[in-house]
């Protein structure tokens, strides 16, 4: 046990426990609000260090360096309730992993892995991303992709043209439509069909054409 005591206060407290106080009294190092452990240095163990709120509802928060099987693989967690929030690896990776994250200012980087919904603009997102705004694609072809189980199907592109292309990838048609019923649709060959969504013409309409 290290202690230094100043008009009988306990400054710095080391316990069998390896729980390290400071700035506490003699009578609160059994329940002290710092806590720094270590384990060792093999993969997966972890040092730790924990603010503990012995009277809240929600308990310790922690952040805890856990060592991988290289540099890249160390991981850097801040949990609470004994589940990790946050993390961060060797190679600056960002991964939340679970509750809400809420960012007043910008979010830069290369990569952030997300396991919830995320809101851009507001604070309880629906959907994997929910933004509350305009959004800008930037580049020389900015693109938006559309995949469905894995394959990606079409998505809308604007090239050094200055046009917008709005294209599939596949063979699959291009299907317009209002109140989720199909209006318009584009084949493979080419052919458009409006109100019929197997055109065997370039143009085939069903119904009357007004002119």
């Amino acid at each position: 046990n290290l202690s230094d005591n100043l008009d009988g206060e306990n400054v710095a407290y080391t316990d069998v426990d390896n729980n390290f106080s400071v700035g506490q009294t003699i009578n609160q190092v059994n329940s002290p609000a710092l806590k720094l452990k270590t384990n060792s240095a093999t993969e997966g163990s972890y040092a730790e260090l924990q603010f503990v709120n012995t009277s809240g509802p929600n308990g310790n928060i922690w952040i805890r360096g856990l060592r991988g099987s290289d540099f890249n693989y160390n991981y850097l967690q801040i949990g609470t309730q004994g589940v990790a929030r946050y993390e961060i690896s060797g190679d600056g990776n960002h991964d939340f992993k679970s509750g809400t994250a809420t960012f007043g200012g910008a979010l830069t980087g290369t990569s952030a892995n997300f396991s919830g919904n995320v809101g851009i603009g507001t604070d309880t997102p629906i959907e994997k991303l929910d933004v509350n705004g305009n959004i800008i694609a930037r580049g020389t072809y900015p693109e938006i992709v559309v995949s469905h189980n894995g394959t990606a199907l079409g998505g809308i592109r604007s090239d050094a043209g200055n046009k917008l292309e709005f294209k599939t990838f596949t063979s699959a048609p291009i299907s317009l439509q209002v109140n989720s019923s199909e209006k318009m649709r584009i084949t493979n060959d080419g052919n458009v069909g409006i109100g019929n969504n197997n055109p065997d013409e370039k143009l085939t309409v069903g119904g009357n054409i007004s002119t």
